[in-house]
């Protein structure tokens, strides 16, 4: 998909339709003097690119990819609530230290 690209002005003139098309899934380029200076995306688009940055998601990823070749089968959905879990439990546990 490619995104819609809006000057900074016309994207604060326009902002809650702007809004909806990246809640949408539609992500918009906001240029200042036509130079490209952000995006802006989804909360959902954001959750999955933290995860792709997430170094023990890509293990997990890569160690999944690995098992399937073995002819053991797993999904990404079962990854992800695995991940899910894992963030969850790191975030029980550093409240219990705080």
């Amino acid at each position: 998909m490619t995104p819609t690209t809006l000057s900074a002005t016309k994207a604060k003139l326009r902002f809650g339709t702007v809004m909806m098309q990246v809640k949408d899934g539609k992500p918009v380029i906001i240029e200042k003097n036509n130079d490209p200076q952000i995006v802006w995306i989804s909360i959902d688009d954001y959750e999955d690119f933290l995860e792709l940055k997430d170094t023990k998601f890509q293990k997990g990823i890569e160690k999944n990819a690995h098992e399937m070749k073995k002819g053991k089968f797993g999904t990404l959905d079962t990854l992800h609530s695995i991940h899910q879990k894992t963030i969850k439990k790191e975030a029980r546990e550093k409240k219990e230290i705080s």
